[in-house]
C-alpha cells in the first residue's frame, strides 16, 4: 500500500514539474491612450496609443505568478480652443497701460508622449474558465520613464492685439502694428517640445483568455486598463501663446496657465504570445537561478 501511495506522489510530482515554469511573453496591445487634463478655457479630446512589452514570467504553483519586463508605449491627447485670453501691459513707447488680447480661432493641438516602461506584477490564473481556455487576471505597477514628449498644431490661428482704455479703440485687428506685436498667425504645422516629469507610475490591471497551443508556446489576449495618479505636467504662469516685442512664443497646454495637472489613462486589447524561456534560449533544465 505504501508503495502504491509512493509511486502515486511521484507520478504526480513529474507530472507537475513537466509544466513550464518560466515563460518568455511578447505582447502588444493599442487603445485609449490618453494624457488627461482638463483646460481651463478650451476642451481635450483623447488619444490613442500602442504598447509593446517583453516579459520574464515565473509560475510559482499552478494558479500564481510573478513577471517582469521592460516596454514601450505612446499616448496622445488634442486640445481644442476658441476663446480670448486677456492679460494687462504696459506699452513703454506711449506710456500707457492696455490690455493684451490673445484670440484663438479653431485652435487645436495635438500632444504625444512617448516612454520606456518598466512593468512588474501577479497573475492569477483560473483554469478551466471556458471549456477550451483559462483565464488570467493580473495587478501590478508600471514605472514610465518619457524618451520624448511634443506638440502640433494641427490647424486654426491665433491672433494678437491691444485694447487701450484711453482711445477705446482695439489695434492689430486688422494685422496692422506688428512691431508692437500685434499679428495674426496661422498654427497649422508648427512643432515644438513639451516639458514634462521625467518619471512617473501607473497601476495596471489586466484580463486575459489564456490558450495552450502546444508544450511549449501558448496565447492570451484580452483586455488591458491603467491609471498614472502622479502629475506629469509641468505647468507655469505663462498663457499658451505669449508674446514679446517681436515675435510670439508658443508654450503649449501642458507648460501653460491652463493646466494645474495631468495624468496618464488607458484602456485597450492585447495579445500575448507565450514561450518556453528555457527551450527558447537554450537552458538546461537543471540550471538554476
Amino acid at each position: 500500500m505504501s508503495a502504491m501511495i509512493a509511486a502515486a506522489a511521484a507520478f504526480s510530482g513529474s507530472t507537475f514539474a513537466q509544466a513550464t515554469p518560466e515563460w518568455l511573453l511578447v505582447e502588444l496591445g493599442g487603445g485609449l491612450h490618453n494624457i488627461q487634463y482638463s483646460p481651463q478655457d478650451g476642451d481635450r479630446s483623447p488619444g490613442f496609443g500602442t504598447m509593446l512589452d517583453v516579459k520574464y514570467m515565473r509560475h510559482l504553483n499552478k494558479v500564481l505568478s510573478l513577471s517582469g519586463g521592460i516596454g514601450f508605449a505612446n499616448y496622445g491627447a488634442l486640445a481644442k480652443y476658441d476663446m480670448a485670453d486677456k492679460s494687462d501691459d504696459f506699452d513703454t513707447e506711449n506710456n500707457q497701460s492696455y490690455t493684451l488680447i490673445t484670440n484663438y480661432k479653431g485652435f487645436v493641438e495635438k500632444l504625444n508622449l512617448y516612454q520606456v516602461e518598466i512593468p512588474i506584477g501577479a497573475t492569477y490564473r483560473i483554469n478551466h474558465f471556458l471549456s477550451y481556455a483559462d483565464l488570467y487576471l493580473g495587478l501590478g505597477l508600471k514605472f514610465g520613464i518619457p524618451v520624448a514628449s511634443n506638440y502640433k498644431l494641427k490647424k486654426g490661428e491665433f491672433q494678437i492685439t491691444g485694447y487701450y482704455p484711453s482711445t477705446g479703440e482695439e489695434y492689430g485687428k486688422d494685422g496692422d502694428l506688428e512691431h508692437h506685436g500685434f499679428v495674426t498667425m496661422k498654427a497649422e504645422k508648427q512643432t515644438g517640445k513639451t516639458n514634462v516629469a521625467g518619471f512617473n507610475m501607473s497601476v495596471y490591471g489586466e484580463m486575459m483568455i489564456h490558450k495552450s497551443l502546444n508544450r511549449n508556446m501558448e496565447f492570451c489576449g484580452g483586455l488591458y486598463f491603467g491609471y498614472c495618479p502622479l502629475n506629469i505636467a509641468k505647468p507655469d504662469d505663462v498663457p499658451v501663446v505669449s508674446r514679446n516685442t517681436t515675435d510670439c512664443t508658443y508654450n503649449g497646454t501642458l507648460n501653460s496657465n491652463q493646466v494645474d495637472k495631468a495624468h496618464l489613462a488607458t484602456i485597450g486589447l492585447k495579445a500575448a504570445l507565450m514561450m518556453d524561456f528555457r527551450r527558447l534560449f537554450h537552458i538546461s533544465s537543471a540550471s538554476k537561478f
